[in-house]
This record gives C-alpha cells, sequence and structure tokens, in this order.
C-alpha cells in the first residue's frame, strides 16, 4: 500500500512539474515604468528617455513593433529580440507640440508575448505656457488630389499681431504661409495653404514663424494619394498567356498627369536572362499603355517566379515620379 500511495505521489508530482513546466514556457514583458514622464517642456523642445524592457518568461520575447498615437514621437530599439531574463532598451524620442497643459500620449509595444501581445505606455509631459502658439504642428492627414488646393490653420493667442513677421526655412515649393488672416478678442489664425501642383507620397516640411524676439517652427506633415488609377499588383506571363498589357491613367481631371514624354525600363532579374519584352503602345496626356511579351521557354510545371520590373518614369508638375510593376512566370 505505501509503495501505492508513493508511486501516486510521485506520479502527480512529476504531472505538476510538466504542467508548470509548459505554462511557463513563453516570453513575459516587463518594463521598468509603464508611465513615462518628460517633465515640463516648452513648445518645440525636444527631449529622449530611454525605456528598459526585460523579459521576465522563458522563451525569446521578439519585440515586432513600436507605436505612437503622435507624429511628435520616435522609437528606436537595435536589439529586438530579448532572451529569457535578459533586458534591451527603447529610446524614446519626444517634441513638445502643445503650448500649454498637461499632455498625454499613447504608445503600444507589439511582441509575442501571448499574454500582452499590445503592451500600453504613458508618455505625458507638462506644457509650459511659453508660446503665443496652440500646437507647433500641421497636419493635412491622407488627401486626394482632388481636394487641393487646401488650408488648415494655426491659432496664435496674442492679441496684438504687430510683431509678427514670417519666413520658411525647407517650406516646400507648392506650400505657402499667410498671416494673419482673421482676428478676435483672443488672437489670430496663420494660414498655411497646400497647393495643387504638390506631388503625391509623404508631407514633410517647416515654417519659421518670429514673433518679437521669439521663433517658432511649425511642422507641415501629410501624404497625398496618387492621382494613379490602381495599377496591377503585378503581370503574370507563360507560354500559353504570352501577351499581357498594363494601362495606367490619370484621375485627377483637375491637374492630370501628362504622360506624352513617359520613359520605360526593365529590369531583369532571373539570371539577367531576357525572357520578356515590353513596349509603350499607347499614350496621351492622361494615359500611357504598356504591352509585355514573354519570349523565352517553358519553365516547368507549378513554377512561379519574378522574371522582372516594369518601370515607367513620368513628371508630375516637374516632379519626377515613377511606377514599377513586377513581371511574374506562373505556370498554374
Amino acid at each position: 500500500m505505501s509503495s501505492l500511495r508513493y508511486s501516486l505521489v510521485l506520479l502527480i508530482g512529476v504531472i505538476l512539474l510538466i504542467i508548470s513546466f509548459t505554462q511557463s514556457k513563453y516570453p513575459k514583458i516587463e518594463l521598468s515604468e509603464p508611465i513615462i514622464d518628460f517633465g515640463t517642456l516648452r513648445l518645440g523642445d525636444r527631449k529622449q528617455i530611454s525605456l528598459e524592457v526585460k523579459n521576465c518568461g522563458n522563451s525569446n520575447l521578439i519585440i515586432s513593433k513600436i507605436v505612437a498615437s503622435c507624429g511628435c514621437v520616435s522609437v528606436s530599439m537595435k536589439e529586438r529580440l530579448i532572451p529569457p531574463s535578459q533586458k534591451g532598451i527603447i529610446t524614446i524620442d519626444l517634441t513638445s507640440i502643445s503650448g500649454k497643459g498637461k499632455v498625454k500620449l499613447d504608445m503600444f509595444i507589439f511582441s509575442n508575448d501571448p499574454k500582452s501581445p499590445s503592451f500600453p505606455v504613458s508618455l505625458v509631459y507638462h506644457a509650459e505656457i511659453n508660446s503665443p502658439l496652440e500646437r507647433n504642428q500641421i497636419n493635412f492627414g491622407r488627401i486626394d488630389h482632388s481636394e487641393l488646393p487646401i488650408i488648415r490653420r494655426i491659432f496664435f493667442s496674442e492679441n496684438t499681431r504687430s510683431d509678427l513677421k514670417s519666413h520658411a526655412e525647407n517650406l516646400l515649393p507648392y506650400l505657402s504661409m499667410n498671416y494673419p488672416v482673421s482676428q478676435n478678442d483672443n488672437g489670430f489664425f496663420v494660414e498655411m495653404v497646400l497647393h495643387d501642383n504638390a506631388p503625391s507620397g509623404d508631407l514633410h516640411s517647416e515654417a519659421v514663424v518670429h514673433y518679437g524676439d521669439e521663433s517658432f517652427t511649425i511642422y507641415v506633415i501629410g501624404h497625398i494619394r496618387s492621382k494613379l488609377i490602381a495599377v496591377p499588383s503585378s503581370l503574370v506571363l507563360n507560354v500559353e498567356k504570352r501577351i499581357a498589357t498594363v494601362n495606367i491613367q490619370s484621375r485627377d481631371t483637375v491637374t492630370p498627369i501628362d504622360f506624352t514624354d513617359v520613359k520605360l525600363e526593365i529590369d531583369y532579374i532571373v539570371n539577367g536572362k531576357k525572357d520578356f519584352s515590353a513596349n509603350i503602345v499607347g499614350r496621351d496626356q492622361n494615359n500611357v499603355t504598356v504591352e509585355v511579351a514573354y519570349i523565352g521557354d517553358e519553365l516547368g510545371t507549378r513554377v512561379s517566379i519574378i522574371l522582372g520590373t516594369l518601370i515607367l518614369y513620368f513628371c508630375d508638375n516637374g516632379n519626377e515620379c515613377s511606377i514599377a510593376v513586377p513581371v511574374l512566370y506562373r505556370s498554374y
């Protein structure tokens, strides 16, 4: 009986040990500080803080991405794989964009921790009232070319405008600043205009406003969606389908792209073999059509490889732009 009791106790102990080992075989993220206090900042001040991340689990912790709720925060992390019981460092760079009061921003650390896949972190600071600007960022957001020109305003909390002067450092040629445009008892507005000759893509610029003896930088951000219609993600060719065409056209009727001087290049990938050819078969101010032909041999069954890339170069209001379309060989 005692032998049976001993065996039963031993079996239960082994089962509990296995359960304990199985349950703990995962990464676990822990932070030195869940709330990061940047202290008191003047408008436009920049401060950097290091955040310690520890892996308290029993398998490698992998940080996949770190996302902040404001473009005024940038983060970097050199080693994103943290072994068990080891630490990693996240460098957080914050620029104050508020003119007064307490500011709270959110940041999320995404990892392979099954219990905390998106770990929240709070970034806080107190904005010292040192500037008549309500904020120092103008965000145009994501806009289409058809919406241009578009205007955003920023408020100066001063009841006089006699000392206001402005000049732009690094202000892009399709941006302009008007000041002041309206006034009330509490202050006046400065206006930023994004004009219709702006190219597609991300917008990053800045302007310096001088008020009395002070200088303030206004950051301009946004994204301008392409004037082009959706182009195919790829062109598929094989020995049975030897010819395919791609058509690209301007969708902006106000300031359409001129394709009359479009240029075509081919980047061959597979051992430099020229298994396909491409020619522009039609073009005008609003459209361009490219015909692609497969001129190679059969590459076998159930094959899918990239043969190369079509690259179209064109000008959009004096700005050089390009489109890349991969060319695939697929035999199934």
